[in-house]
């Protein structure tokens, strides 16, 4: 079975071409792991919630990006969130704002699958976990990509209890992830 197969019907497009997934790679300025590039060569996924890979990939990563850093940003100014492996905590919301965009920059690169759900580009190999962000809210939500297309969209249970030791730990992201 594909992973294609996991979407409904009518939120299948046909997959991009070798020429399409590199430019939209290029244009969002991420490479995506091989699992997810297949995925979107099998099949592009298009509706509501899904990144538009095929006519504005570099508008789909920075919606994105916005979104998270957003989310930070608020609960960093509404929330209290200020981990403590961030440094001192500035004074001047512009210089909080900016030490926020420092450290995401620096963070491995979560690429848009759908809505909120995202997977890193780091390492850059199949099998890295789909984590669900919602400000600084973030959830495991699959333990790789074909997890997550089974819980979204087919909504099969996944039987096997969640431990931490059963994804692949991903820097930055999975310190502040929780499961699902």
């Amino acid at each position: 079975m594909l992973l294609a197969d996991y979407l409904p019907a009518d939120n299948r497009s046909p997959g991009l071409t070798a020429s399409e997934l590199e430019g939209a790679q290029d244009a969002a300025g991420v490479t995506f792991p091989p699992d997810l590039a297949k995925f979107l060569m099998d099949c592009l996924p298009v509706g509501r919630g899904f990144p538009d890979w095929r006519n504005t990939p570099g508008a789909a990563m920075r919606d994105w990006r916005e979104f998270v850093f957003d989310g930070f940003v608020f609960d960093v100014e509404n929330n209290a969130t200020w981990p403590e492996e961030w440094g001192a905590r500035p004074d001047d919301p512009h210089a909080r704002r900016a030490r926020v965009a420092e450290i995401l920059d620096d963070a491995p690169r979560l690429i848009p699958i759908h809505i909120h759900r995202g997977i890193p580009n780091e390492p850059l190999e199949a099998g890295n976990p789909v984590f669900s962000v919602m400000q600084t809210d973030i959830v495991i939500y699959g333990r790789d990509l074909e997890e997550y297309l089974l819980k979204e969209f087919v909504r099969r249970p996944v039987y096997d209890p969640p431990r931490r030791d059963s994804f692949r730990e991903i820097r930055f992201w999975s310190p502040w992830a929780f499961f699902d």
